[in-house]
């Protein structure tokens, strides 16, 4: 969802679409938090706190691009 909200087409692997949003973010909010590095919070979450907390810097990313 954030990549189409980024307008950024849909890669086939994981990494190349990280990299790819990483960048339409730097363009848009060059101070924000690349994508990869919230993915990296939530792949390594390991407490429930850890996670809901990734999740939830994730749903605010893509409520911000919604609007």
């Amino acid at each position: 969802r954030i990549a189409t909200l980024l307008g950024v087409s849909v890669a086939t692997d994981d990494e190349n679409q990280e990299a790819a949003i990483d960048a339409a973010l730097a363009r848009r909010d060059p101070d924000g938090a690349p994508f990869s590095y919230r993915m990296d919070r939530l792949r390594s979450a390991r407490s429930p706190h850890d996670l809901i907390s990734a999740a939830q810097d994730l749903r605010a990313l893509e409520r911000t691009l919604s609007t």
